[in-house]
């Protein structure tokens, strides 16, 4: 915690933000588990939050920016909110096919219905709209 209030006074928001990060990974794994985690336990944990980090981290080395400035952590921070954003996007065009899916598999089941000659209460847009006509 002595970190962190060194953190907010400094106003240093990406050391502030990842400590953030750190507790409330652990405080979640706590929760999870349901007991306090030893400190080997926790370091675990920090670990794997630093493995993750790596990849963004090289990058931002290999375009130039030196590791423990500012400017490096802004450039961490904004990779993965690009990858998070990137994978929020990939998530509604899942769902968009899905649902485009299910729309297309009710159309063919109402079409099926209809060329089959069972009565249904389906109508032809067409047929709603009698002086409607292809030319026009």
């Amino acid at each position: 915690m002595a970190d962190m209030k060194v953190a907010m006074k400094n106003k240093d928001k990406n050391k502030l933000l990842a400590l953030r990060n750190m507790i409330s990974t652990i405080k979640a794994k706590q929760i999870d588990i349901g007991k306090s985690l030893s400190d080997d336990e926790s370091s675990i944990i920090l670990q794997k939050i630093a493995k993750k980090l790596e990849p963004y981290k090289r990058t931002c080395g290999e375009i130039g920016y030196s590791e423990g400035t500012d400017k490096f952590g802004d450039c961490v921070m904004e990779l993965i909110a690009m990858d998070k954003k990137s994978g929020e996007s990939q998530a509604m065009d899942d769902a968009n096919r899905i649902e485009r899916a299910k729309i297309l598999l009710g159309l063919s089941q109402m079409i099926g219905q209809r060329s089959s000659g069972s009565s249904s209460s389906w109508r032809s847009p067409c047929a709603a709209a009698p002086g409607w006509r292809f030319d026009r």
